[in-house]
């Protein structure tokens, strides 16, 4: 099992990842203290998705150039 990490606005909703998507096992979000910063943490199986994978899936899920970072 890999671990991914990942840092979103504080509006980064979980359900977003909490997908069908092949080889995601775990997701936590936390807070970084003093700041408006959630830490998206990804539990995932190498053999089924890459890491590369997990970066196109969190851009498209998360627009870090909006205000609120998601569009839905």
């Amino acid at each position: 099992m890999e671990r991914a990490g990942f840092g979103s606005s504080e509006f980064f909703s979980q359900k977003a990842f909490i997908i069908v998507f092949r080889g995601i096992e775990y997701v936590q979000i936390g807070q970084l203290k003093g700041a408006n910063i959630d830490i998206v943490e990804i539990w995932f199986d190498l053999w089924k998705v890459s890491y590369k994978e997990l970066l196109e899936l969190f851009f498209d899920l998360y627009d870090p150039i909006t205000r609120e970072g998601q569009q839905f």
